[in-house]
């Protein structure tokens, strides 16, 4: 019964989206995290009956056709890369980016990463940070003694040394741009790498050439909404369960099937050792699991074809079977 296997895709399909869900709202709280969503697709249709099909010499067509579904699948789980709320910290180092753009990441085995988790620090050396200690694009470094950092809407950096009276400028903070920033993709600890369907980075400046500028002393939260995720969440429980009812409704109707074709079901041997031919009878054991010549000839039309190998059964009623074609010693047959 295709209901049994249609609903299982519903049912995988919705634990993918319950999924989806529980780890956007694990996540309302980490810095610059961008939600997910899982789409869906319908699976391939059987045609019974075509649309548009003639139906006589007349040239009168079907209207509508008769098309079963196969089921759902998970088509992907992009992202929403809407801007997340900004939170004053009060930390010098904290930045976070209203608008366009990704702070540029250098990876310890060379590769480039982008994140919006703008939560920055010094190491020893005095260079900027994230706090993994991957040093942020183009390498900023704020010497020892330094007070008074500032980071400007464009992204200067800058801080009193000594006893200097006006600021020197440290280094200008880089953004990175994608023409599909769904595309890319998540490595963990709030990193992101650019993959074919994102597209390379575009650098540049903050508050310059479409990028965003950067507040000092912010923090981008997630953009995940906590009413709407737990909407989403109740929304998918209720499919999966009306899923899961349908499993056990089309499983209900197989068995009420099954009863009404055999009340045995499993694998039987013949184990008498005289030669079985055609139009013999099988009583069916179902405790011994096995079948056992009665010696009483019949042959019937009624009841349902089992096919065993190139030898042909039939049912004659809940305990026998009629063997069609002669066979001799031990063989399997399996009731449906």
């Amino acid at each position: 019964m295709k209901a049994l296997y249609i609903a299982s895709t519903g049912i995988s399909a919705q634990e993918r989206n319950v999924e989806i869900i529980s780890n956007n709202i694990a996540n309302m709280r980490t810095t610059g995290f961008k939600k997910q969503r899982a789409e869906f697709q319908d699976l391939l249709y059987q045609a019974y009956r075509r649309a548009g099909s003639q139906t006589s010499d007349q040239g009168t067509i079907v209207p509508v056709g008769v098309e079963i579904g196969s089921g759902v699948r998970t088509a992907g789980t992009p992202r929403v890369m809407s801007q997340g709320s900004v939170v004053q910290t009060e930390k010098e180092l904290d930045v976070a980016i209203r608008g366009e753009g990704f702070f540029v990441v250098n990876l310890p085995d060379g590769r480039t990463a982008y994140t919006r988790d703008g939560s920055f620090e010094r190491d020893n050396t005095g260079a900027l940070v994230n706090i993994n200690g991957y040093r942020i694009q183009p390498g900023i470094t704020i010497p020892d003694g330094a007070n008074q950092v500032s980071i400007s809407a464009d992204g200067m950096v800058q801080a009193y040394l000594g006893n200097d009276s006006t600021p020197t400028q440290l280094g200008q903070i880089q953004l990175a741009r994608f023409v599909n920033k769904a595309g890319l993709e998540s490595i963990g600890d709030n990193l992101f790498v650019p993959t074919g369907a994102s597209g390379d980075a575009q650098l540049g400046l903050p508050n310059a050439d479409g990028m965003g500028d950067v507040m000092q002393g912010y923090l981008e939260s997630a953009n995940v909404n906590a009413v709407t995720e737990i909407a989403d969440l109740i929304a998918a429980q209720r499919a999966y369960e009306m899923n899961a009812r349908v499993v056990a409704g089309a499983d209900a109707m197989r068995f009420a099937i099954g009863e009404q074709r055999a009340t045995w079901s499993g694998n039987v041997r013949v184990t008498s050792d005289e030669r079985v031919t055609s139009g013999d009878t099988l009583e069916l054991d179902e405790e011994a699991g096995t079948a056992v010549l009665t010696g009483a000839p019949a042959r019937s039309t009624k009841g349902n074809d089992v096919i065993e190998g190139n030898r042909l059964l039939y049912y004659l009623d809940t305990d026998d079977v009629v063997v069609l074609g002669n066979v001799q010693g031990e063989l399997e047959v399996e009731l449906e």
